[in-house]
């Protein structure tokens, strides 16, 4: 009988067969070997400029994943806070305790926005305070210098947006107002309210919604002028199709409502074409208001602030806003915030 497959033949092919496993083997180790030798050499730094760049390039590119497609549910939020205060009994509170303790029981409420928004009061400066140990009523006690690495701790908890349009912007004069908006740009926090600058306003956009802050302070220069110009800035972005908002430094401390004259203000923003006003400076919570569909709040109260004199100024509120990016309508939410006795701040 006839062999199908001659053993002359066959035993060619197995010597094929084994050659190619052999082959196989030692590509396979020295595929290993070179995968070992990549990974080996990014994790200890050889050749790191070049295998960099094809290693950690995904690593990064994972970490900083793009931003969400906006969709009928997407929002803005941005909390907004009151008067912000980092000398006197804040300032030694500090140094002894370390500025995360000011912040301890408050930063899980500023970490849930894209943003939060406050008023600052006084400049950031290498100069040394002069309220600190001051005496309770003093000139001194109400002249403020904020630390210089101020900044960098409020950019570290999401206050990201400043107005420094206030009365006490300019406590350190024009030295005082430079070095602040040194510092600030340092660390890459946005102002508006610059009083020595005619701009008063500061837009940004979020998301595809253009936001823009503009500052009224009633206590520099002359009021009429001042009044005039936000109307006027109210006007110029209402081109922009986004949000306008006002924040007014504006009143009498320690007042429980807003005069008449503020309200009549606040009305006049609003009908030319702002979207909110939010104000501060009285350093306890006046009432909010609706007027023609647009919310307008005349105190949000303290923020981090030393009066602990009365429950009124211990308090404060923290409003959150919320722009949903389809429909472009505003949401509102309130948070009490207290200040407590040790210099923190918590809800």
């Amino acid at each position: 009988m006839k062999r199908l497959f001659p053993g002359r033949l066959l035993r060619f092919n197995f010597k094929i067969v084994n050659f190619t496993i052999k082959k196989i083997i030692k590509v396979s180790l020295l595929v290993m070997l070179v995968g070992a030798f990549i990974f080996v050499a990014v994790h200890f730094g050889i050749f790191k400029q070049r295998v960099a760049l094809v290693y950690r390039a995904p690593l990064y590119f994972v970490e900083e994943s793009p931003q969400p497609s906006i969709s009928a549910s997407s929002s803005v939020k941005i909390l907004f806070v009151g008067d912000m205060m980092f000398d006197r009994y804040i300032r030694t509170q500090m140094k002894k305790n370390g500025s995360e303790y000011i912040f301890n029981k408050i930063q899980n409420l500023l970490n849930n926005y894209d943003v939060v928004v406050g008023n600052f009061e006084g400049p950031i400066t290498n100069f040394s305070s002069v309220s600190e140990k001051s005496t309770l009523g003093s000139s001194a006690n109400y002249i403020f210098t904020s630390p210089k690495d101020t900044a960098k701790i409020l950019y570290e908890h999401n206050i990201k947006i400043l107005n420094i349009g206030n009365n006490h912007i300019l406590n350190f004069g024009d030295e005082g107002l430079k070095q602040t908006k040194e510092f600030l740009k340092s660390a890459e926090i946005s102002f508006f309210g610059d009083p020595q600058d005619d701009n008063k306003t500061l837009s940004i956009e979020f998301n595809g919604i253009n936001i823009t802050f503009i500052s009224y302070n009633q206590f520099i220069g002359d009021v009429k002028s001042a009044q005039q110009n936000v109307l006027s800035d109210i006007k110029k972005y209402q081109k922009n199709e986004g949000k306008i908002i006002v924040y007014a430094h504006w009143g009498e401390e320690y007042q429980n409502i807003p005069s008449e004259a503020i309200k009549n203000l606040a009305h006049k923003f609003v009908d030319a074409g702002a979207d909110a006003v939010i104000g501060s400076h009285p350093h306890i919570i006046q009432p909010s208001e609706n007027y023609k569909g647009k919310t307008i709040y005349y105190s949000l109260g303290n923020f981090i602030f030393d009066q602990y004199f009365s429950e009124k100024t211990k308090k404060g509120l923290a409003l959150e806003m919320e722009i949903d990016l389809q429909s472009k309508n505003i949401k509102y939410k309130e948070f009490i915030v207290k200040m407590n006795l040790d210099g923190s701040t918590s809800q």
